[in-house]
């Protein structure tokens, strides 16, 4: 699920397992099983955090105790879930985390900030686009579409993302209907629609919006 949300993930048995993975290379995110032997979520997370490993780390668990919850955050846990959670709920409280992580880091939030491209600006939250400071009309679709792309300027995206972002059904119909709704979105922004300058397709992945990040 992860990994169609467009996310790099590193799959690790036991916590034996994770000091090797974290020092092999850079990570945004942890996310431990609350009582998972042999080694436990809370003993790792606590571990984690008396050798000064600032990394989000989500704590996931089998029930919705209170307890366990203030047992999860009192051990340094950034965030708590249950596992009987629909994947949006997964998947929002990740984004959250993450633009948490980003904003300490005193990164722009690219998730309520604006882009621009051209004589374009676009606002995340408000999902409005201005042509040289005259408000364009967009369809709720193409509003949606440009805010995904917005969202993830100047990375890949996937078609599956994409879909998913939009609420649509995530099966090769959805995909072709993102192609369809690209096509158009190109035929507002692109001076010619044939040769992208800012919506590119990225061949094997998805589309890509070359944007630049105002705030």
């Amino acid at each position: 699920m992860l990994g169609a949300y467009d996310y790099e993930v590193d799959c690790i048995g036991y916590g034996g397992q994770l000091d090797h993975v974290l020092r092999r290379g850079r990570h945004d995110l942890l996310v431990l099983g609350l009582s998972c032997p042999p080694d436990y979520g809370l003993s790792i997370c606590q571990r984690l955090r008396d050798a000064g490993i600032s990394i989000p780390i989500l704590m996931l668990t089998e029930s919705d105790d209170p307890v366990d919850r203030a047992r999860s955050l009192e051990n340094g846990a950034d965030g708590y879930l249950a596992t009987s959670f629909y994947p949006c709920e997964f998947i929002a409280c990740i984004r959250a985390l993450l633009r948490r992580q980003q904003l300490a880091r005193g990164e722009p939030d690219i998730q309520t900030g604006e882009i621009s491209f051209g004589e374009f600006r676009f606002e995340l939250a408000s999902q409005r686009l201005h042509r040289a400071g005259t408000e364009m009309e967009l369809h709720a679709s193409q509003s949606q579409l440009l805010r995904a792309l917005a969202a993830s300027a100047n990375r890949p995206i996937s078609r599956h993302n994409l879909v998913a972002q939009m609420g649509r059904r995530n099966d090769s119909a959805g995909c072709r209907n993102i192609d369809i709704r690209i096509r158009r979105l190109r035929q507002i922004v692109e001076d010619d629609p044939s040769s992208p300058r800012f919506v590119r397709t990225v061949w094997g992945t998805g589309y890509m919006l070359q944007a630049n990040v105002i705030r």
